[in-house]
């Protein structure tokens, strides 16, 4: 008795088209993130760009906020992989989300000296909206594999 192999076969194109489109909106809604105010002190207001930039320096002063700058480059690696259509575990995306989330739980930022942070503004959220997008994006994904069996 022969046996039958079972080819997979490609998603459908409006598929892949989905996931192109919600991988453009992540990477959009990122970089508008880093020109909106993110962060709101007693005396001024935090830019996006800004908590990028200098974020790595907080490896000499605070490590936890060094780490939720890590998954900034997390990010990067993720899309990176994902345009040139490589695997990536699905934990990746999801330490990234959690790092990017505990944010929240952080008083302060080293910004020259400690500063005590007063709220979160649209910035933030955009931020991590773009996280949520590609953690989004992993999920399709797995869910695509799965149902090609």
């Amino acid at each position: 008795m022969k046996h039958q192999q079972y080819e997979q076969s490609s998603p459908p194109i409006f598929i892949n088209r989905i996931h192109k489109i919600i991988l453009i909106c992540s990477i959009l809604i990122y970089i508008v993130s880093c020109f909106m105010p993110c962060l709101l002190t007693r005396t001024e207001k935090i830019y996006g760009f800004l908590c990028l930039f200098v974020g790595e320096i907080s490896i000499i002063t605070d490590i936890w906020l060094f780490l939720i700058w890590c998954s900034n480059m997390i990010y990067f690696y993720v899309v990176i992989r994902y345009f040139r259509n490589k695997e990536v575990h699905f934990f990746l995306p999801t330490i990234s989300l959690i790092m990017a989330i505990s944010m929240l739980f952080h008083n302060y930022i080293d910004y020259d000296i400690r500063v005590p942070i007063i709220r979160y503004l649209l910035g933030y959220y955009l931020w991590i909206a773009s996280y949520v997008l590609v953690l989004i994006l992993y999920i399709l994904r797995f869910m695509g594999k799965t149902n090609r069996i």
